[in-house]
């Protein structure tokens, strides 16, 4: 996120912004957008009619609204990656119907569950299978 200083055009040569995070996204509208556009809509308002107070709040509190409901979503994101390895550890030891990388349906029992960037990998037999491509659940075979 990007810390905007408002009093960095009373000193001179103090920076207007200081980059806290490394990771923004090209043409997308985020918190630093919207902080440059607040900062630049103060520098140049019209002195003689400055903006109304209760649309800089108005302003503020949806930059802060903005702000809780992406920390909700990056929530929501962990709690779901977490419900997917629940899930795919409870299936071990269980036979699972899935596509295989031809687009056939193939069967086998779980052996194990890795971590990838993608989400949960089940191992069946040789072949890491991806949790969205499991299709059935049937329970342990019977030895």
């Amino acid at each position: 996120m990007t810390a905007v200083d408002p009093f960095a055009s009373v000193r001179s040569g103090a920076p207007t912004t200081t980059n806290n995070s490394s990771s923004s996204t090209a043409g997308a509208f985020g918190q630093d957008t919207f902080l440059k556009l607040l900062v630049a809509q103060l520098k140049y308002q019209n002195p003689l009619a400055p903006t109304d107070g209760t649309q800089f709040l108005t302003q503020t509190a949806q930059f802060t609204m903005v702000e809780k409901l992406s920390a909700i979503d990056t929530e929501v994101k962990a709690s779901m990656t977490a419900n997917q390895v629940l899930a795919a550890s409870s299936m071990i030891g269980h036979q699972v119907k899935y596509k295989d990388a031809n687009g056939a349906d193939a069967t086998g029992v779980v052996s194990s569950v890795k971590m990838s960037t993608a989400g949960p990998l089940l191992h069946i037999g040789k072949d890491d299978i991806a949790y969205n491509a499991i299709e059935e659940i049937q329970p342990p075979p019977t030895t």
